[in-house]
């Protein structure tokens, strides 16, 4: 990739997608084809591509089994590849890319190294900010985000909502509509098969090169339904790395701060957070208004669409409890303290008592065998 610094200014000090909106500008003039330096890849059938074992054998399976594949494997479509991200650019049509593979096998890495690419040719900053942790970012930057904004929506996101309900299908059309409107790239990132999020072309990572810090894909045909497949094959593509050494920095602390949120999160505040949220629909004088459990449940998602629809569920059960019963925060808790008193006095009661608890005068009866 080019040398040239893409981008100027420092790390966005907002983390909130609608700060970052706000102070996100075009601080570049886009880069013409023609101004971007040749990469100079190597020949890929002469590097060394590391690649684990089992998805190697698993490739040489395909190869062999499945023709379409084996053609996919030795066809590069690198050069094609990059013209299509040119073509989109010029003609201001959005981009849409899913990329699933191992963890740690380089997806990340490559998606970055796309967005990058885009961002030069469109003069729109991109940053580790436009890195979508979860769903609720995601949907947020949508919704504040600029005209040619490229988006990674990374590996931990999961879709909460019910699957085919109304609510789900509204909201993805209206994100959709928001999406080719403003002319929105986004690669969306899954670890273990493409899930449909409306991308154009797949990219499924199919080994890494070190030495010239490069990834190789299997770039696949996500609308065909050709030859009976969901996803149909069609060359490989290398993707050099981004050369830019504070973004990977930013990027890498991100994640550590996002794996240390959900270390320190344990069961019981899971728990105690759905309590405290269920009491408080239970005040919400629309819920309360509510006859019809199916509406009370998409209130809650509508309120907390983090949320998956088992947990939906339980905060409803629990707003009723509220509602119909009159019980309380405070009762959940004498009731926790209840149970686990009675547990405790009930695994007393079944542990045989040791020497040391035994009274002086207290003899331990032994079982003598009887006379015949």
């Amino acid at each position: 990739m080019s040398e040239r610094k893409l981008f100027s200014g420092g790390a966005v000090p907002n983390d909130t997608p609608r700060d970052l909106a706000i102070q996100t500008i075009q601080s570049l003039e886009p880069v013409k084809k023609k101004e971007i330096p040749k990469m100079n890849i190597p020949n890929p059938q002469t590097l060394v591509w590391a690649i684990d074992p089992i998805q190697q054998y698993l490739n040489a399976l395909k190869m062999q089994k499945l023709p379409i594949f084996a053609e996919a494997m030795n066809r590069n479509m690198t050069g094609l590849f990059y013209n299509f991200l040119d073509y989109k650019v010029e003609k201001k049509e959005n981009i849409g890319l899913e990329v699933k593979g191992a963890t740690r096998s380089g997806k990340s890495t490559g998606a970055i190294s796309v967005g990058k690419y885009v961002s030069m040719r469109t003069g729109v900053i991109f940053t580790p900010k436009h890195v979508c942790p979860n769903e609720q970012y995601y949907i947020d930057l949508v919704k504040v985000a600029i005209d040619n904004q490229f988006i990674v929506v990374d590996e931990q996101l999961e879709t909460h909502v019910g699957s085919g309900s109304f609510r789900e299908m509204q909201y993805t059309e209206d994100l959709n509509n928001i999406i080719a409107k403003r002319c929105i790239h986004i690669a969306w990132l899954h670890p273990p098969e493409f899930v449909g999020r409306g991308g154009q072309y797949g990219l499924e990572t199919a080994g890494r090169n070190f030495e010239y810090k490069l990834t190789k894909f299997l770039l696949y045909d996500m609308s065909s339904k050709t030859f009976g497949m969901s996803a149909v094959p069609l060359g490989f593509v290398i993707i050099p790395k981004y050369n830019d050494q504070a973004f990977s920095d930013e990027y890498e602390g991100k994640k550590d701060e996002h794996i240390q949120d959900l270390r320190d999160e344990n069961i019981g505040m899971r728990q105690q957070r759905r309590l405290d949220e269920g009491f408080a629909i239970a005040k919400n004088p629309l819920f309360q208004k509510m006859k019809n459990t199916q509406q009370k449940i998409e209130l809650c998602q509508h309120l907390f669409p983090m949320r998956t629809i088992q947990e939906t569920m339980e905060l409803v059960q629990i707003a009723n409890m509220n509602l119909k019963l009159g019980i309380r925060q405070e009762d959940f808790d004498m009731a926790k303290k209840e149970v686990e008193r009675d547990l405790s006095a009930i695994k007393d009661s079944r542990a045989e008592p040791r020497v040391s608890e035994l009274e002086p005068n207290d003899e331990v009866e032994e079982d003598v065998p009887e006379e015949e």
